[in-house]
């Protein structure tokens, strides 16, 4: 007996299908199906439970996490402040390959007056560096001169290490910008999908603006039984930032209950 092939599904029933389908599974559908974008974009998604977070949000009990991460040769070791940040998600910001915050009016300056702009930030970071350094070094004078049960309590000196550190990467990415040099590592576009104790990690090579996972929503009519915008704590600027995710496509619809 012979299986018959499954026949794709013409486009207005697939509108249909797609009226339906469980969001977090539609989500899917439109990072990966490309034929299905056109029907994610048109016909209404329902969300009986959104939060809107400063650094993810969370479908019908789902969280969505985007972040940039770093990934070094095995031969060479992971900066601390590298692997804490790409512990905790990643960048939430749009970067250059050197792991610059991005900023678009570069693009259009020329490149002599990016140089100088970089070299004055270099500067600054020194002088910042150094003030962290002398802080640090006063932090294990005092540690010194106190009773050891009272150490814990003085001790700051390893977060202290931790921001020299990071500041030193920071002016190591200014100075292989000004050379062009090539950086030690390669930058990944990471998406974290958690449902309880499931957790599911997607990477690919960043090459995009951060700004393009936000596409997810664009251009959809969505229906949000229940909607939080901000931290877990109630927002009390809701009802204006509604008005404009209203103007931009979002609406709350209490029939969505």
């Amino acid at each position: 007996m012979t299986t018959r092939r499954p026949q794709p599904l013409f486009y207005d029933t697939l509108k249909c299908v797609g009226l339906y389908l469980e969001p977090n599974l539609r989500f899917q559908l439109y990072l990966r199906c490309p034929g299905f974008r056109s029907v994610h974009k048109t016909q209404a998604v329902r969300i009986q439970d959104l939060k809107m977070r400063p650094n993810n949000f969370e479908v019908n009990g789902t969280v969505f996490n985007v972040g940039i991460i770093r990934k070094y040769p095995t031969t060479t070791p992971t900066p601390k402040p590298v692997k804490l940040s790409n512990s905790g998600g990643g960048i939430q910001h749009d970067v250059d390959r050197y792991g610059i915050r991005a900023d678009e009016r570069e693009e259009e300056n020329q490149e002599m007056a990016v140089a100088m702009r970089d070299a004055t930030r270099i500067a600054r970071l020194e002088e910042s560096l150094q003030w962290i350094v002398r802080r640090r070094e006063r932090q294990r004078w005092d540690v010194r001169m106190v009773r050891d049960r009272e150490k814990q309590r003085w001790d700051v000196v390893p977060d202290l290490d931790l921001q020299i550190e990071a500041k030193r990467l920071e002016i190591l990415a200014y100075r292989m910008r000004m050379t062009n040099q090539q950086p030690p590592f390669t930058q990944y576009l990471q998406l974290t999908i958690t449902n309880g104790t499931v957790q599911n990690v997607e990477r690919l090579e960043y090459n995009k603006n951060l700004k393009y996972t936000s596409k997810i929503f664009a251009g959809a009519k969505v229906q949000v039984g229940r909607l939080q915008i901000g931290k877990d704590k109630f927002n009390s600027l809701l009802g204006r930032v509604l008005h404009r995710a209203e103007e931009g496509g979002l609406t709350q619809d209490p029939l969505c209950h």
